[in-house]
Order: C-alpha cells, then sequence, then structure tokens
C-alpha cells in the first residue's frame, strides 16, 4: 500500500490540531505495469483476461487532477487511482471502504454498515474534502457543514476511483481544500450483456444485484440495480439491540455520437436507503430515512480538428434526510449546477483549460431555509518540455452571493526520469470554503452569522520509482498544509 508523511498546521480563529500521518514507503505487488496510452475500444481488440495488463489498465489515465484526460505518468499531482478490478478483488462493496487503504486518506464511521460516515485527507476536516460522481458534486447543502455523504455509495456499477490530494481549490473552488475524490461508473462497450448476482451470510445479511451494458460506434449504455439489506449489530460496546441497514440503488450513464463534431452524454444515480443508530443514552428508536438523486447531461462540441472542445454541462443533485433520534430533524438539499468548460490545442506542448460554473444551491432544514449562489471563472495551462518535463498553472476567481470574491491558484511541476524508472512530482496550491449555510444561520444549532471563509495553502514533493519492469512500485511524498479561520463547534454551557 501507498503512504505519505506530512504536516498539516491550522492556524486563525479556532486554531486546533490536525491529524498528519507517519512516513512509510509502499511496495505493490505483481501485475503492476507502466502507464500506456488507452486506445479506442472500438478499435483495439479484446485483451486478454489472463494478461497481467488488464488489471491496472484503467488506472493508467487520470482525469481529475488536471480535468482532462492524461497519462498517469505526466501528472505532477499527488494521484491515487482504485480501479474496478481492485475493488472486485478485495470485495468492497461500499466505496468507502474502498477509500481506507489510500495514502493520505482516513475514513471514519459511527457504527455499522449505512451509519454516518467521514473522510479526511492530510489532515484536513471532512468538509474540506469534494466528492463528484460522474462530475456531479455530492457535498451536501443541507449538511451543518456540507460534507459530502458517502455512507451508501456502493461499488456496483464503479468503473474506478481518482484520488487527487492537495488544495484543488483552483480548479473546483469551495469544498476542495484538503483535496477531490471522484468516482466513475461503469460505460457499456460491445454487445448487449446482461450479468447478476447474489449473496448471503451472517446478521441475516442478504445483497442482490444486475447490470446491463452495450455500445456500439455511435451509442453506448450501461445500468445496474442492487438491493442490500442486514440485520446489522449494536456499535455500543454495552448495548444488545441491533441496528439494521437496507440499501436500495439504482444507477445509469449513456452517450451518443452523431458524427465527428458532436456528441453528449449523461448519467443518473439514485439511493433510498435506512438505517439505524444508538443514540446518547438509549438505542432504540434512532433512525435515518435517506434519498439522493444526482443526475447531469453534458453535450461535447468539437471544432478545428479537435483542437476546441467544449462541453456544456447540467447537474443535479437532491438529498433528504429524516432522522428519528433524541434531536429529531428534516433536511433537503439541492444544488443545479451550469458549466462550460473549453479545451484549447492550438499551441505545441500547451493545453489551455478555460471554463466558467453557476451554481444555485438551497437547503430546508426543520427551523429555517437559506440558499447561495456562486459564479466561477477558471483558468488553466498544461505544458510540456520535452519528454521529461511537465506541469500545470492555473487560477480561479468564486464569486458566492454572501461573500466577498476569492482568487485561488495552484502549480505543479514533474519531472520524468526514464533513466532510473522514476517520476519526481511537486504542487503548491491555495483554498477556501466558505461557512456552509447551516453554519451561518442563527436560527440553526449553533449558527454564526459572524463566520469568515476558512483559507488554505498547502505543497507537497513526491519521487516514485518502479523496479522489476513495473512489478514493484515504491513511492513517498512529503506534504504540508496550513488552514486559517478553521471553523470548529464550540458548545456554551450557558446557552
Amino acid at each position: 500500500m501507498f503512504s505519505q508523511f506530512g504536516v498539516s498546521r491550522p492556524g486563525g480563529r479556532g486554531d486546533s490540531t490536525l491529524v498528519s500521518s507517519a512516513f512509510a514507503s509502499v511496495l505493490c505487488l505483481a501485475f503492476f505495469v507502466p502507464s500506456t496510452t488507452l486506445a479506442d475500444p472500438q478499435t483495439t481488440p479484446a485483451p486478454d483476461p489472463d494478461s497481467p495488463q488488464v488489471l491496472h489498465q484503467v488506472g493508467d489515465v487520470v482525469v481529475t487532477a488536471t480535468r482532462n484526460e492524461e497519462p498517469r505518468d505526466q501528472v505532477a499531482s499527488s494521484v491515487t487511482v482504485i480501479t474496478a478490478d481492485e475493488i472486485e478483488r478485495r470485495q468492497d462493496r461500499l466505496v468507502v471502504d474502498a477509500l481506507r487503504r489510500v495514502p493520505g486518506v482516513d475514513v471514519r464511521r459511527n457504527g455499522g454498515s449505512g451509519t454516518n460516515t467521514s473522510i479526511f485527507i492530510r489532515g484536513g476536516d471532512s468538509d474540506h474534502v469534494l466528492v463528484l460522481l460522474d462530475g456531479v458534486e455530492m457535498n451536501d447543502p443541507s449538511s451543518p457543514s456540507r460534507v459530502p455523504f458517502l455512507s451508501h455509495l456502493t461499488t456496483d456499477n464503479v468503473e474506478r476511483i481518482e484520488v487527487v490530494r492537495g488544495p484543488q481549490s483552483a480548479l473546483y473552488g469551495g469544498d476542495a481544500m484538503s483535496g477531490v475524490i471522484q468516482i466513475f461508473t461503469k460505460r457499456g462497450q460491445g454487445r448487449f450483456t446482461a450479468v447478476g448476482e447474489g449473496e448471503g451470510g451472517s446478521y441475516s445479511t442478504a445483497r442482490g444485484s444486475v447490470g446491463v451494458s452495450g455500445g456500439g460506434e455511435r451509442f453506448d449504455y450501461a445500468a445496474s440495480g442492487s438491493y442490500w439489506t442486514t440485520a446489522g449489530f449494536s456499535a455500543s460496546s454495552s448495548g444488545s439491540e441491533r441496528d439494521p441497514y437496507r440499501n436500495v440503488t439504482a444507477s445509469g450513464n449513456f452517450a451518443g455520437t452523431w458524427n465527428d463534431h458532436l456528441s453528449i452524454r449523461g448519467m443518473v444515480h439514485f439511493t433510498d436507503a435506512k438505517v439505524d443508530f444508538d443514540g446518547f443514552s438509549v438505542e432504540e428508536k434512532h433512525r435515518t430515512d435517506a434519498q439522493q438523486l444526482l443526475s447531469r447531461v453534458a453535450p461535447t462540441l468539437r471544432l478545428f480538428d479537435g483542437r476546441w472542445e467544449q462541453t456544456v454541462g447540467f447537474g443535479y443533485s437532491w438529498n433528504e434526510r429524516d432522522t428519528q433520534s433524541t434531536f429529531p430533524s428534516t433536511v433537503d438539499g439541492t444544488l443545479y449546477a451550469f458549466d462550460w468548460q473549453n479545451e484549447l490545442n492550438f499551441l505545441p506542448g500547451h493545453g489551455v483549460t478555460v471554463g466558467l460554473e453557476n451554481e444555485w444551491e438551497e437547503a430546508d432544514f426543520t427551523t429555517f431555509d437559506d440558499s447561495r449562489r456562486t459564479f466561477s471563472i477558471y483558468l488553466q495551462d498544461r505544458f510540456a518540455w520535452g519528454e521529461r518535463f511537465f506541469g500545470t498553472l492555473g487560477f480561479r476567481f468564486d464569486d458566492p452571493s454572501d461573500y466577498d470574491s476569492r482568487v485561488t491558484y495552484r502549480v505543479t511541476a514533474g519531472v520524468s526520469i526514464p533513466e532510473v524508472h522514476s517520476v519526481l512530482r511537486g504542487s503548491y496550491g491555495t483554498g477556501f470554503k466558505p461557512p456552509s449555510l447551516s453554519q451561518l444561520n442563527s436560527l440553526a444549532f449553533g449558527g454564526n452569522p459572524n463566520l469568515d471563509p476558512e483559507e488554505s495553502e498547502g505543497f507537497d514533493v513526491g519521487l516514485e520509482t518502479e523496479v522489476c519492469e513495473g512489478r514493484v512500485v515504491t513511492s513517498a511524498t512529503f506534504f504540508y498544509n496550513d488552514v486559517d479561520d478553521l471553523i470548529i463547534a464550540a458548545f456554551d454551557p450557558d446557552t
């Protein structure tokens, strides 16, 4: 497994100590191969399933680090890719379980499957992580600190998971102060295929899933559905009441190509879950019913022989949670997103990404409702000098409706050293995160309208080396994070 070491230091108001990870090195066992360029699946013969190259083929290309498809060995950011083959080998049923083995990532869960789960990257808070599913934001506006809700996200239809560490606000805005996690679902190809599976076990656990996929030169599709139920167990050391869990998930995506210039891709994902949990003083009658709907449609237009590619995306996410407990609540969060991204490849050795986004979020709480609009512009230059040097330089302008505008930036650089099969990477970036709607509203539990946005800066330097023809990989990374105006919860005994 990969490991990192580093320092994370918060400052300003609400000063506290964050987590720092310890140094270790990494050994990846057999069947890891050097990076290759992905070919068109329609023109490439099907690979031999027994070939070791099949195992990590998807991980050879990274999208999230630059918002473009880039070869893994030409990305200067600190990135980990988890493939569907790795998930299947380890039998991870939830995405959060697959993330536990990622270096620099800490996953904490309150109890059994489906209970509240928090993700921390490089010592940052759980609300400093932006999570995307096929480009749709999963951070919930109705969450007290706008954290992503991954407790119920299954791995049934997951093709790969990309984890990018370090401040990423220059490309992704607020919520990306510590890093970005993006989950990509499977896409169809070839003739129509239907698969199904079922299993059962202890704690009255039963799980089943079905999926269909297919595709040709002009159209591809993939869809899946799953049902999972378990009687669970008590998370309390002295408890006896079981905490049952039920999860129903359906997802699908499609793509259509009219000609060499125009194509479209879309996705939809829905989850309906119910989980019992243990309360502060009593176990019984504590339950959360949760529903989540994510969707996106994005047409793409290619001009000048593909040197100018523009994608217009329309995204929608909706989260609703009804909690019965000592402190009952019903919350509803909705996010509408519009983005226009342009890829310009007119200059040799340079790829320019320029885009704009407009998001409108609203949250309906038990005692109040609120909303926010954020307009953003971002620009990035991906450069390469010869076959050895590569990197990025970018900045972003964010203009929230309830705060002063912010500018963030990020620079990365990498050096390929083929003589010793190594890549040296480094990055420096800034980030910011506005307080959530709940944190600002005085009608919320502990809300404070005088809060300032959190701000951060961080850098990292890492070296990755392959030996034994890529079958053994060692990697070490040093990182440093600094957070100002950190927002924390402080309970006042007088109120």
